[in-house]
């Protein structure tokens, strides 16, 4: 077995569909995740919320990134067991937006909503909560809607230890699983 193996399990399967055999309660430290955005996929932002605070260990963090066209509803969605933390905005200049056309607007940041299963704890180190996510960090030959690598490298590494589980229920293209190798991923 390679040290990659050891490192990263893969499950094909729906987040609901996910067993404590995949993923036992309360052993990750964090859920770094990236679903998807459109409306009626809005429902599945319930259950990475139900999820998160079975599989998280107390105090574990989870962040997912969001589009911003239903994040009302996200917020709401995310904060059905989870206490809501802070947002990080991932910067995206010249990177392929989506466009609202309604309000002559175009999508140059994408949130990154930061919830924490209680006792809510204290973080020690400061950053700054804005990412900047240059073009050429971009690699969209897995997916079209790959995100970067690097920027979930940077999250797994603010919000995680070294041998820390990173779970990531909506996996895609696996990057989440690939910033974490330092880490114990598992991708759904």
């Amino acid at each position: 077995m390679s040290l990659f193996d050891q490192l990263y399990d893969v499950a094909h399967c729906a987040i609901n569909d996910v067993t404590p055999e995949m993923v036992a309660d309360g052993t990750a430290a964090a859920v770094i995740t990236d679903p998807p955005y459109p409306r009626k996929c809005l429902p599945l932002f319930s259950s990475l919320s139900r999820f998160a605070e079975r599989v998280l260990k107390p105090g574990g963090w989870c962040v997912a990134m969001s589009g911003n066209a239903f994040l009302p509803d996200v917020l709401n969605r995310l904060g059905e067991h989870l206490k809501y933390r802070w947002a990080f905005a991932v910067v995206c200049p010249g990177g392929r937006t989506n466009r609202n056309w309604g309000l002559c607007l175009f999508q140059a940041y994408k949130p990154v909503l930061i919830y924490q299963k209680p006792p809510v704890a204290l973080d020690h180190d400061f950053t700054p909560d804005v990412i900047v996510s240059l073009p050429r960090e971009y690699n969209k030959s897995r997916h079209p809607w790959q995100q970067s690598e690097s920027v979930f490298a940077r999250l797994v590494e603010r919000f995680t230890q070294p041998g820390d589980l990173v779970v990531d229920p909506f996996a895609g293209s696996g990057t989440t699983g690939r910033a974490a190798t330092s880490r114990r991923a598992v991708a759904l």
